[in-house]
């Protein structure tokens, strides 16, 4: 019953074909059935197959010359083998058909032998018995507690994919050939490749191009990261130096804490408020700290000191701009300290200068003003009118009682504050003068104008006509001269950048500053070559304009709002800037840091009435002799003289 008559004429014809010793042994196996039959050969070895000839003794060529009868003697089983062979699916679905449960014919899980070795899934094979006692392939009785479960082979299942098996599997034609040390054998085989391999994955194409290129990721960060490490690992040498030097410890205690964080300063709510000041901007003073230290300690310490020292800008006086009857605008466009600092003067849209003495305005408020609502309408000391609305004002350094205007129309006014008449008008600019500067260099007065024609132009008070004009291709919003170096002069613009020229020769700039993404609204200067720029991309910028880099930015400040309006910027003799935004507030900067150290809201004595725009902020000023001292302006006709404390 092994196989059909054409199989037993096979098997005949090869019998005969077989040695002696051979032939007795094979007729000795075919006695039995074919179930003992593939038993005996699964215990034979790998070179039994005729893809891998045993070598030349007779037992091993008797039992290769068996296995191939064997698999002519059933066609069935030859064909199952072939399509195994040239299937052009994966490794996996080539060497399915061994592990097919003969009952479901899916592969089978949680695989039980019956005592006649025949497999099955164990759902299967359970169900099968209880519904009648035997193998459903053999008939052999069989009762479920004589199935037993084949762990090992269950392994191998999970595994029959592995390249390093497949093919060796699809060599047998039946499940039953896999004995137990078969299985064993290759399941040894799988743990080693996969050690070998690591349990890697095996690609191809595509996706092994974008295996390739993770690994290249992963060295380049894991090579940043090694540096990044060895660059802390020098911070904290110069950390744990410093600590040693300030603190008279040695490097050891540092280490291991014995000088705790606590342990420095005293107590107190003073020493603890300065912590968290200090805590605060920490990521801007590590930044400082990397920057500074090596160059200068003490000017770092002074920045700290700053930082923990100076939190709030403290009110000092409050006055309303406008008239009493409230029948003018509000708006203030410029507010400048006088050259000797005692008086300031303001301009707006109401085309009037008023000159207010800072003394009387501070101390004296009950007797040179009018308590309205909490808020003091002052009476200036002086007041100049302008047929136009005034843009910028300016303040000649050299002669205390002489300002200059730029308005709306583009005409450009010389005033004399003392007897509060106008000396001189200028009318070259033909649309509306945004700025105006004085030189204060001892150049005779010479002034700045910067104008929306795309224009620069220099004047003296003793000329009727400017004395040197600077083009443009964009409108210019702000001028300024440096008044720490003679002959330069910057200037920001509707083209994003801000212009620097020496006036010795002014043919060309030297450099220009690029890297605002909105028009450049205001410009100033710090000493040591630093400049602050300001623009309505809502930043400030501060230069190294000494650098010999072409890139002379050093730092961008953010915090504040300016997207439409002017809003007013200046910088302080020494670290600090402050400027205006349009949520109505007040914003103080270091220098050496990039967000805001102090603020101020105008908005709890301007609340917005129904259907008017919000209040912002309109100009702002710092008394430069003592640059603690901040006035500052809304669109309500709030000024606030402010103190950074």
């Amino acid at each position: 019953g092994l196989c059909s008559t054409a199989g037993g004429q096979c098997i005949a014809r090869r019998t005969r074909e077989l040695p002696p010793t051979s032939a007795m042994a094979t007729t000795d196996m075919l006695s039995r059935s074919p179930k003992d039959g593939l038993s005996i050969l699964s215990g034979w070895p790998q070179s039994r197959y005729p893809s891998h000839p045993a070598p030349p003794t007779s037992a091993g060529a008797a039992r290769a010359d068996t296995f191939e009868f064997l698999q002519r003697a059933s066609p069935a089983v030859g064909a199952r083998a072939a399509d195994a062979a040239h299937s052009s699916a994966g490794s996996c679905r080539a060497v399915d058909h061994l592990f097919k449960c003969p009952i479901c014919l899916e592969v089978m899980e949680e695989t039980s032998r019956t005592p006649c070795d025949h497999m099955f899934c164990m759902v299967c094979i359970s169900e099968a018995v209880k519904e009648k006692p035997v193998c459903p392939i053999c008939a052999t009785a069989t009762t479920k507690m004589q199935l037993r479960m084949c762990t090992d082979l269950d392994q191998l299942i999970q595994h029959r994919s592995a390249a390093c098996i497949a093919d060796r599997l699809r060599a047998y034609t039946s499940v039953a050939e896999l004995c137990s040390s078969d299985v064993t054998e290759l399941l040894d085989i799988v743990k080693r490749e996969s050690k070998k391999e690591g349990e890697k994955p095996r690609m191809g194409g595509e996706d092994e191009e974008a295996h390739e290129d993770t690994v290249h990721f992963l060295l380049l960060v894991k090579q940043e990261k090694l540096k990044q490490m060895k660059k802390l690992q020098r911070e904290l040498q110069a950390i744990n130096s410093d600590l040693q030097l300030l603190t008279g410890c040695k490097e050891a205690d540092v280490q291991l804490g014995k000088r705790t964080i606590d342990s420095v300063g005293g107590e107190g709510e003073v020493v603890q408020n300065k912590r968290r000041r200090i805590a605060r901007h920490l990521p801007d003073l590590d930044t400082a700290y990397s920057e500074l230290r090596e160059d200068d300690m003490d000017y770092f310490s002074g920045i700290v000191s700053s930082v923990a020292k100076y939190t709030q800008l403290r009110p000092v006086a409050s006055i309303r701009y406008d008239d009493i009857l409230r029948q003018s605008s509000t708006i203030i466009s410029s507010i400048q300290f006088s050259g000797d600092q005692e008086c300031f003067a303001t301009a707006g849209v109401n085309c009037k200068i008023k000159i207010f003495n800072f003394g009387s305005v501070v101390h004296d408020q009950v007797d040179a003003s009018v308590h309205t609502n909490g808020v003091y309408t002052h009476f200036p000391m002086q007041e100049l009118n302008s047929r136009s609305k005034i843009s910028c004002l300016s303040w000649n350094p050299d002669v205390l009682q002489q300002l200059a205007s730029t308005d709306a129309d583009g005409v450009v006014t010389l005033w004399d504050a003392h007897v509060g008449e106008s000396i001189r008008t200028f009318h070259e600019h033909s649309q509306r003068a945004w700025s105006v500067d004085f030189s204060g260099h001892g150049d005779r007065g010479l002034f700045a104008t910067g104008s929306d024609d795309c224009t620069v132009k220099m004047w003296s008070p003793s000329s009727a006509r400017s004395v040197h004009t600077l083009e443009c291709k964009a409108n210019v919003c702000a001028v300024k001269f440096n008044p720490y170096q003679p002959h330069y002069v910057a200037f920001g613009c509707a083209d994003r950048l801000v212009h620097y020229y020496d006036l010795r020769n002014p043919s060309m700039p030297m450099f220009m500053l690029k890297d605002h993404k909105k028009a450049v609204s205001y410009v100033d200067f710090f000493p040591n070559g630093e400049l602050m720029s300001s623009s309505t991309d809502s930043t400030l910028k501060l230069w190294d304009i000494d650098s010999a880099v072409q890139d002379h930015r050093i730092r961008t400040f953010a915090g504040h709002k300016n997207v439409r309006n002017f809003v007013g910027m200046s910088a302080a003799s020494r670290d600090f800037v402050v400027c205006g935004s349009e949520d109505d507030r007040l914003y103080v900067y270091h220098k050496e840091l990039a967000r805001p150290v102090a603020t101020h809201s105008f908005s709890s004595q301007s609340p917005k009435e129904r259907g008017s725009q919000s209040p912002f902020i309109t100009s702002v000023c710092w008394r430069k002799k003592h640059s603690n001292t901040i006035i500052g302006a809304n669109s309500n006709g709030i000024v606030n003289i402010l103190e950074l404390v």
